[in-house]
């Protein structure tokens, strides 16, 4: 089975071929033209010459709403076209992985914090934790939460539905809300390296694969984006006027 990934949830994307779980192309969207401008183009590179893929894999967010809806909109097309399966992967599960992934093998059961920021004094952040080389269990669905009570105690901002005593937190959201300490609450917080805070379509792929296992496969016609909250212009849109 070849998998095409495509990562377009903030402004540096990539995309990826697999070949079962095997990579056999990878190449990273130019942020300096807006890496929605070279997506198709990127797409078209590492998959020249080749089978066409049998499956999409897919970020549907929570992320940038214009590269989101140009990556999503990228799965729809090359989906109906060639009538193949695409699975959608949520962002920040994405971001788990590859930061768990990061880490020695002593941290492997640690539960992941994944945060993005989210605008509005907001930041999104998911718990999940990987028991299996991996597979997520998911502590915490993909939610948004106050991003000043996400600073001073990550836990509490998730609802405190998370019990263990230490953590690894990753994600782009580090940069704009910072953790107070190592310790909040009696509780470890270990930050995984800034290299490893962004989603690649490697991990996507891998997900995207765990997803068609699971039955969460969708088509054209059914994919959606999870943008979480709605955005500030149609958040004015609904609002009554006065």
């Amino acid at each position: 089975m070849t998998n095409l990934a495509i990562e377009c949830s903030g402004t540096a994307g990539s995309v990826a071929l697999f070949q079962c779980e095997t990579p056999i192309a990878y190449a990273p969207l130019d942020a300096s033209f807006s890496s929605v401008r070279t997506l198709a183009s990127e797409i078209e590179r590492i998959t020249r010459g080749r089978a066409k893929p049998s499956l999409i894999s897919i970020t549907n967010g929570p992320g940038s709403f214009t590269g989101l809806r140009v990556g999503l909109t990228t799965a729809k097309m090359l989906g109906l076209a060639w009538n193949i399966p695409i699975v959608p992967v949520d962002t920040l599960q994405a971001i788990a992985l590859r930061a768990n992934e990061a880490e020695p093998q002593s941290q492997a059961a640690v539960p992941v914090f994944a945060v993005i920021n989210a605008f509005r004094g907001q930041v999104f952040a998911t718990a999940v934790q990987f028991i299996e080389s991996g597979k997520p269990t998911v502590l915490v669905p993909s939610c948004a939460v106050d991003a000043e009570l996400w600073r001073v105690d990550p836990r509490a901002a998730l609802g405190s539905r998370v019990n263990a005593e230490r953590f690894l937190v990753a994600g782009p959201g580090l940069k704009n809300y910072p953790l107070c300490g190592e310790f909040v609450a009696g509780v470890s917080y270990k930050i995984a390296s800034p290299e490893v805070w962004n989603p690649t379509a490697v991990e996507v792929a891998r997900l995207g694969q765990l997803g068609l296992e699971a039955g969460r496969a969708q088509n054209a016609f059914t994919l959606e984006p999870n943008y979480i909250r709605a955005s500030a212009a149609e958040e004015k849109a609904k609002s009554p006027r006065v």
